[in-house]
């Protein structure tokens, strides 16, 4: 999610732009909206990780997992299964 994160920004400068130059909005009703979604945006991840402790990190070490299986999700079939 991280290296594609810049994506979301240019296709929402993409979609802004557009509205405007259509002459749909005005070019401070998009400002406005985009500094609007920002805010809800980083109050609801705030409000988040404050309630419920989230963080879209992953742990810094394995130690975190010493099973690899729990680490990456699968669980694959062995000897002793």
């Amino acid at each position: 999610m991280g290296k594609f994160i810049y994506l979301f920004f240019v296709w929402a400068f993409l979609i802004c732009y557009a509205r405007v130059y259509v002459g749909r909005h005005y070019p401070l009703d998009v400002i406005g909206g985009g500094i609007v979604g920002m805010l809800i945006g980083a109050f609801t991840a705030w409000l988040l990780k404050r309630s419920t402790g989230f963080t879209s990190k992953l742990p810094a070490s394995t130690a975190e997992y010493p099973n690899p299986e729990a680490r990456s999700g699968t669980i694959t079939k062995g000897k002793n299964h």
